[in-house]
């Protein structure tokens, strides 16, 4: 059987990292709404606002993480999140 596909997502803070790990999916809000992030999505940049839920690749569980502003930043499943910006 085929290895499900995941992401990889790192959240940034000021003072490190507050999250890194494998995800199936994340979802985000920017100035023109919900959008998602799933494995193998296109590479892109953005500013994003209020919080960014992201599902475990392991357990399936969504966590939700408050955000405020913060770029996100997705290459090659490869996702990242700085905040404060």
């Amino acid at each position: 059987m085929a290895e499900k596909a995941h992401i990889f997502l790192k959240i940034h803070g000021r003072n490190g990292i507050l999250f890194s790990g494998a995800v199936s999916s994340l979802t985000a809000v920017n100035k023109t709404g919900l959008f998602d992030v799933l494995p193998n999505h296109a590479n892109f940049i953005s500013l994003i606002q209020e919080k960014v839920t992201y599902r475990d690749a392991i357990t399936n569980v969504a966590h939700i993480a408050p955000i405020g502003q913060a770029i996100i930043m997705a290459v090659e499943n490869q996702v990242d999140v700085y905040l404060g910006m």
